[in-house]
Order: structure tokens, then sequence, then C-alpha cells
């Protein structure tokens, strides 16, 4: 098994993916971030765990930890990591060249959604020195993974502590016509760029009164919209056809005209609820490119952003959660919701914020201010440094 067993399952799954050798070890994810030169998140490490008489694999990103609590509850019981001469048994391959590859035995194999925010994951491939590049979706293709949601990451993802932090490039007007008319050529040149650059581009938005010229004026810029995936920032579980659904706002505006070309990836399912329906979102949600080109966020009074609203009992999972999306009850406002998570957010290439009038002008300059990320969630783009955010601000 081992090296020559991974080599010859690529050889008949996967025969464009090359297998790297760094000729170094690669054994630790410090040891392979290092010799491959990536961040250490990139590595995606394979845990070996024993649950009673099963055995599984489970793949995650290389600084998350296994969380107890979630791997009992998704895998039955509470899982221990097998010994080093029980992993080599098993699988094939020695500790240090674990993966999901070309094992000796037939085992379940698991993806946990911390893989998700990178274009690509970099796992073993059978020995100390070896490994392959691929996406985290043809990752769990490959070894007919399930995705799961059992690790924790070090830190929440938002609002670490950024020394000198970039403050949010302001753009500044009198009315809201004119800033949604600069919003939306900054939207369609990022798109034509991306297109350009990667042969497709991928835009979440949001819905609300303030968006509507924004997609009305996109709708018919000259874009190859064939190569564009629209999504929603955030949906209510309401009928598409509803008058609160942003679904049917998008229907409406953007995707009438050439912007009709555009593939559409819906929140809303057949689902009788939002926390029933979530599961399914989340795989439509995999097959979007990403990371997202552009997050296109709205902020309310209380400062919340996407459905992540303060006070709701979601509100602490949204932010640290791995997964895409999450299913939230907000406090006060009506209707269960679908939302992306503060990790999907952060993972995108550009953060936009549309705000106007004086009342949310406040909450902004008050969301700029050191704080807690609970009570102003608008605060998880803003008080960051891993993505660039943009402001666009009417009278």
């Amino acid at each position: 098994m081992s090296e020559a067993s991974v080599r010859a399952f690529f050889a008949t799954h996967a025969p464009d993916i090359a297998i790297i050798d760094q000729g170094v070890s690669t054994a630790t994810v410090l040891e392979a971030a290092q010799a491959l030169g990536v961040e250490p998140a990139r590595i995606a490490k394979t845990l070996s765990l024993r649950m009673g008489d099963a055995v599984a694999l489970v793949c995650t990103r290389g600084d998350a930890r296994l969380n107890n609590g979630k791997a009992k509850a998704a895998l039955g019981a509470k899982p221990r990591m097998l010994g080093a001469d029980e992993v080599e048994a098993i699988t094939g391959h020695p500790v240090g060249g674990v993966c999901p590859f070309g094992l000796a035995l037939p085992l379940p194999i698991y993806c946990d959604v911390s893989l998700r925010p990178f274009a690509t994951v970099f796992p073993a491939a059978g020995s100390r020195t070896t490994s392959v590049e691929l996406t985290p979706d043809r990752l769990a293709a490959l070894t007919d993974a399930t995705w799961i949601d059992i690790c924790t990451l070090p830190e929440s993802p938002i609002c670490p502590k950024v020394l000198n932090k970039p403050m949010p490039t302001e753009h500044l007007f009198a009315d809201g016509a004119q800033a949604a008319a600069n919003l939306a050529t900054r939207i369609a040149t990022l798109l034509g760029d991306a297109i350009a650059t990667r042969g497709t581009a991928s835009l979440a938005l949001s819905g609300g009164r303030s968006p509507k010229p924004v997609l009305e004026a996109l709708a018919n810029t000259p874009l190859n919209w064939s190569k564009v995936v629209v999504t929603l920032v955030d949906e209510r579980w309401v009928a598409p056809d509803a008058p609160d659904s942003n679904e049917r706002l998008l229907r409406e505006t953007l995707l009438t005209g050439p912007a009709a070309a555009a593939r559409f990836v819906p929140m809303k399912n057949d689902a009788p609820d939002a926390y029933t329906g979530q599961p399914a979102v989340e795989t439509a949600f995999a097959t979007i490119p990403w990371p997202l080109d552009i997050v296109l966020l709205g902020m309310g009074e209380d400062g919340h952003t996407a459905s992540l609203f303060p006070q709701a009992v979601e509100l602490a999972d949204g932010l640290t959660s791995a997964a895409r999306t999450i299913a939230v009850t907000p406090p006060a406002a009506p209707h269960q919701r679908l939302s992306l998570t503060a990790s999907a957010i952060l993972a995108s290439r550009h953060i936009f914020l549309q705000i106007s009038g004086a009342a949310k002008k406040s909450v902004y300059d008050n969301a700029l201010k050191d704080g807690p990320v609970e009570k102003l969630p608008i605060r998880l783009a803003l008080l960051q440094g891993k993505t660039p955010v943009e402001i666009w601000i009417s009278a």
C-alpha cells in the first residue's frame, strides 16, 4: 500500500492530479506547510478515528481541532485516535502519510466543512514526503466522502486583533442613485476581471430596498453572464414568489435581460423549515466556485448583517462555524432565515457594504470602534484584516 497504492489510485481515478514529492518531510502540518509554501490551514490532515468497533477517516483543515461533543453527536460515539500500529494496519499508510486514497481496507470517509473556504487543499499521498493538491469538493468526490461539521477552528474567524488593520475604503455620495450606479460599475468590473482571469465569477447579494437599484443597473450590464454564479447572502424561509422573498427580488431585477444567463443558486428549498432545509442548501452551495468573488452586505440599524442578528440564539454558531450557511430565527424580525456564516463571508475576495441615511451611518461609525462583534455583528467584516472591504455611503 502506501505511496504506490496512492499513485495507482490517482492513475485510475484522477490522472490529471500529480503526486507532489518535496523530498523533505511533510509528515506534520507545519512541515507540510513549510515545504509547500502555504498556510498550515490549507494542509488537509487525515484523522484516523475509532468509535467503538467502527473506524473512519476524517479530513479536516490543518489548524482545526476535533470537537468531541460535535463528533459524538455526528458519529454516534465519542471518537478516539487510532494508535500508530493500528493506523498503518488499517489504512496501509504510515503515520505522517495517512490519506483517504488507496486504502488497504474500505473505510467511511468524512470531510469536515472547515476545508470548504479554500480554493485548494493539500492532503498527504501515502508517504511522509508526498502530497496532492485538489479542491475540497473534488477531495470529497474522489473518496465518496460525506461532509460533516465536527471540528473547531483554533480561534474565532472574526475580528482577530489586527495590528494596523486597514480601514474600509469609503465611497461617499450625495444620494442613493449615484451610489448605486457607482457600486454596480464596480461589481461589473470585478466580475469581468474574474471571468478573464479564472473563467468564472461568483457573487452573493443582499435583499432589501437599498440593493434594488444596484441590481437593476447590473441587469443590463454587458458581461458574459453565463460565466457568473449568483446567490444570496441570506433568505427568508418563505415561498420564492412571496413579497418578502429575496429570490423574488433578484428574479424581478437582476435576473432579467443579459443577466438572466447567470446561474442562480437559491437559498430556499422545499423543506418545511430553515433548519431542515439547511443541509441541502449547504450541499447546493458546494457547487458554487469558492471563494466568492464579491459578497454584497447590507446592515440593519441594530448592526446585523446577513441574518446574523444580535441576541439571536444561533449568533455564536454563525460567527464561528466553518459551515457556509446556517439556519436562524431572528429575535424580532419575522420568518426563519438561511444566512451565510462569518467564515463564508470572510472567505470571499471582496466584501462590499451599502448603507444610506444618518441612522445607519451612525451605527456604522460606532461599529468601526473596537467592541464585541456579538453586539454589532457587522463588525465581523469591519474589524478584520483578511478581506478588503469597501463601503458605499449615501445620505
